[in-house]
């Protein structure tokens, strides 16, 4: 049975590996007019973690928030309890060691060891879901979201067509989120994917139906990526609030906008799906980019026009919902 016994994936070492010498990826994904899209792109399994030069401090940050802010940056459903327990199991023993073989060592007993923080990190999944969750969080930068289709008999299952099948609602059941972008995953836990992008500007008229159909039928070894970006006017990595403008809310100038401090914010964004518990797996890594970097290598003009871009595209409520008019 190949759903009990999926094949190992195959993931690429990197060989000669140094996070201290290794530079953040450079994303800079503006568009002169913005419009709602999926925007995906093709990419690789080996792809769907990046560890650099930030590695340590970003990993001392995350440990801090899964141990004082535990409710708000981790949390899982009894149903979801497979797919954490598969997303686990794939990290710590088949990827972690293959792709970043100089940082995460097997051994032969006590399990794998992270030779950066020496975490000890067992190859069994604990029982307790959300501690699985929290030592996923301290290994990686990564944001991880499980999404998983809504409870089906197995007599309703096979009266269900492709179609709809394709269609159905995908719900939020697992997370490990420390450093969310103006909302508290713990807010979005288990609503399905149109309450969780509910004010999202046109969200439901342009982008609902596409999603949903592309995440029914995302195949097993197909992963994908896509990039957004904003600008954090303080430069907090956990920014559960105070990043978007919703309705009724009125446009509040920052007081002294200190450049130093503002950054352009981007999200590399990768979703593939779990090959036993038939989870969605959205990743999702978070890089933060002084402002100065962008004018010292040009990309000025382009950032000032993407932003203007907001309100030209398909969907211009988007340059209220970013609060562009806060920068």
């Amino acid at each position: 049975d190949s759903k009990k016994n999926p094949p190992v994936p195959q993931i690429d070492p990197l060989v000669n590996f140094d996070w201290t010498k290794t530079e953040p990826l450079v994303l800079r994904p503006f568009k002169p007019r913005y419009h709602i899209t999926m925007g995906i792109e093709s990419t690789s399994l080996s792809e769907i973690v990046q560890i650099d030069k930030h590695y340590l401090s970003r990993i001392q940050l995350r440990t801090a928030l899964i141990q004082h802010k535990r409710p708000a940056v981790l949390g899982s459903t009894p149903r979801a309890v497979p797919a954490v327990r598969e997303l686990y199991t794939f990290l710590v023993n088949d990827y972690l060691p293959q792709r970043y073989g100089a940082i995460f060592h097997r051994h032969e007993t006590a399990g794998v060891i992270n030779t950066i923080t020496g975490e000890i990190i067992p190859c069994t999944p604990p029982a307790d879901p959300e501690e699985a969750l929290a030592i996923i969080g301290r290994q990686v930068e990564e944001d991880f979201l499980l999404l998983l289709p809504p409870p089906t008999t197995a007599t309703a299952e096979a009266k269900t067509s492709t179609k709809a099948a394709e269609t159905k609602q995908m719900s939020l059941e697992a997370f490990i989120g420390c450093f969310p972008n103006g909302f508290s995953w713990a807010d979005k836990f288990a609503k399905s994917l149109a309450a969780i992008h509910g004010p999202v500007p046109d969200y439901t008229a342009k982008l609902r139906g596409s999603m949903d159909r592309y995440l029914g039928r995302l195949g097993v070894g197909t992963v994908v990526k896509r990039a957004n970006w904003t600008v954090s006017v303080d430069g907090e990595l956990h920014a559960p609030d105070s990043m978007h403008l919703y309705e009724g809310e009125t446009v509040e100038e920052v007081a002294v906008l200190d450049l130093a401090k503002a950054r352009l914010r981007c999200e590399r964004q990768v979703l593939f799906r779990l090959p036993s518990s038939n989870a969605v797996v959205f990743v999702v890594r978070t890089y933060m980019y002084p402002l100065q970097e962008i004018k010292e290598e040009g990309n000025g003009p382009r950032m000032v026009e993407a932003i203007a871009g907001l309100k030209a595209g398909s969907s211009p409520g988007f340059h209220f919902y970013k609060r562009a008019a806060v920068w």
